[in-house]
């Protein structure tokens, strides 16, 4: 794991931003945070699990349409997500760490 000067990370840190980008078109925002240091790398990929609440879902949404996105400044990119609806939990692998709005 390396920063965006290719140092060694000491710490990965979690925020929930006041403000998401637009949706997507054929989707919704269940939760949107802000991973630092933005422009970390991870190498191999290392495994994020983000746990949801089914009850907060918006109608119609169904728990297996569920993905980890990554906003790339200009649209939401999909990463491939694993839905586990026993522990509520969706499962990706993330190679880098992005700047976000």
């Amino acid at each position: 794991m390396l920063d965006a000067e290719g140092q060694p990370l000491t710490e990965i840190l979690a925020s929930i931003p006041n403000s998401a980008p637009p949706p997507p078109p054929d989707g919704s925002i269940v939760a949107f945070y802000d991973f630092s240091p933005s422009g970390a790398t991870f190498t191999p990929p290392m495994t994020l699990t983000l746990k949801y609440d089914p009850s907060t879902l918006l109608p119609g949404v169904s728990q297996d349409t569920l993905d980890i996105a990554y906003w790339d400044g200009s649209q939401w990119q999909k990463l491939t997500s694993t839905v586990d609806p026993v522990t509520d939990t969706v499962t990706a692998l993330v190679s880098h760490f992005t700047d976000s709005v």
